[in-house]
C-alpha cells in the first residue's frame, strides 16, 4: 500500500519495460487516486490495483475486494471493511459528508477541545470528506468540504474535474484551485504538470472536459503550467488548494508564488 506518486512511477516503469509485475496487489491511497491511473496500472502491471480510503483517525475504512472489477477498484473507493457503520450527512444530489464508526476508529484527539465538533451525538466521526454510496454499497470520495468551489452559487467539486483531467494524455498531474472573483465569488484555475514533451492549452483541456460530459459552468478558466506540484509535509500528495492567494496585483486570479514545502521522495525500486 502506498500513495499515488509511487503507483504512477511503477506504472510508468512497467509500461516502458513492456512486461508485467510479480506484484499481486497494490492498494493506493493517502492522496487523490485518479481512476485513469488505476486502470492503466492494472493493465500494464498485471496486478490487482485498487483505491483504498482511510485516515489517521480511521486507518482502513474501505477498499475493493480481491477479484473486484475496475468499476469498483478504479471508479470507487471500495466497499467498507468489516463491522463498520456509516452514513451520509447533509445530503444533496446524492453526496454528503461521510460519517463513520467501527473497531478502527480512534478514541479522540489529545486536545479535548477538538472532539466536540469531530463526533456526532451518537458517536459517528465526521470525516470532513464528501462521499456518495451506490447500490452496491461502494463508497466514492468526492472531495473535502473545503475543496468545493462556489462559482456564482454553483457548488463545484474540485476532485471531479481533477479526475477527468487525469485521463487526458498530456496531463501527468492536475489540481484545481479556487481563486477570488469580484463578480462570481470564486472561479477555477487549473495547475497542470504536463507529460514529457506535452504542451496542453486551456482550450484543449476544456474541450476534453466538455467531451467527457462536464457542464460548461464547471470548466476551469485559467491554466498554469508547472514543473511539479507542491506537496503536503505529511504525504506526497498535491495540495495546491491550500496555497495562499494574493490579489495585491489587482488581478482576480492573483495566486501567490509557490512557497509550499516540496516533498522529496525517491522512485520505488522495481520488482522483477
Amino acid at each position: 500500500m502506498a500513495a499515488t506518486p509511487f503507483l504512477r512511477s511503477l506504472a510508468d516503469a512497467y509500461e516502458a519495460r513492456k512486461s508485467v509485475s510479480s506484484l499481486r496487489v497494490f492498494l493506493c491511497g493517502g492522496a487523490d487516486v485518479p481512476p485513469a491511473l488505476v486502470r492503466r496500472a492494472r493493465a500494464v502491471m498485471g496486478s490487482e490495483v485498487s483505491r483504498i480510503y482511510g485516515s489517521s483517525e480511521f486507518p482502513t475504512f474501505c477498499s475493493a475486494r480481491p477479484g473486484d472489477a475496475a468499476a469498483i477498484a478504479a471508479d470507487t473507493d471500495g466497499i467498507p471493511i468489516g463491522p463498520v457503520s456509516f452514513r451520509l450527512d447533509d445530503v444533496g444530489d446524492g453526496i454528503g459528508e461521510l460519517l463513520i464508526k467501527g473497531p478502527e476508529l480512534f478514541v479522540g484527539y489529545s486536545d479535548p477541545s477538538l472532539n466536540a465538533g469531530a463526533f456526532t451525538e451518537d458517536g459517528y466521526f465526521r470525516t470532513g470528506d464528501l462521499a456518495s454510496i451506490d447500490e452496491r454499497g461502494a463508497v466514492t470520495i468526492c472531495g473535502r468540504n473545503k475543496d468545493i468551489i462556489n462559482r456564482g452559487g454553483e457548488k463545484i467539486s474540485a476532485k471531479q474535474v481533477e479526475d477527468l483531467l487525469h485521463g487526458h494524455g498530456m496531463v501527468a498531474q492536475a489540481a484545481i484551485v479556487a481563486v477570488p472573483d469580484p463578480g462570481m465569488g470564486e472561479k477555477m484555475s487549473v495547475f497542470v504538470v504536463p507529460n514529457p514533451g506535452a504542451k496542453p492549452t486551456l482550450s484543449e483541456l476544456t474541450q476534453f472536459l466538455e467531451d467527457a460530459g462536464l457542464a460548461r459552468q464547471k470548466l476551469p478558466e485559467r491554466l498554469e503550467i508547472l514543473p511539479v506540484l507542491p506537496m503536503t509535509a505529511a504525504t506526497p500528495s498535491p495540495s495546491p488548494k491550500r496555497w495562499p492567494r494574493s490579489t495585491a496585483n489587482g488581478s482576480a486570479y492573483g495566486v501567490s508564488p509557490i512557497a509550499a514545502v516540496m516533498f522529496s521522495w525517491s522512485a520505488p525500486s522495481i520488482p522483477a
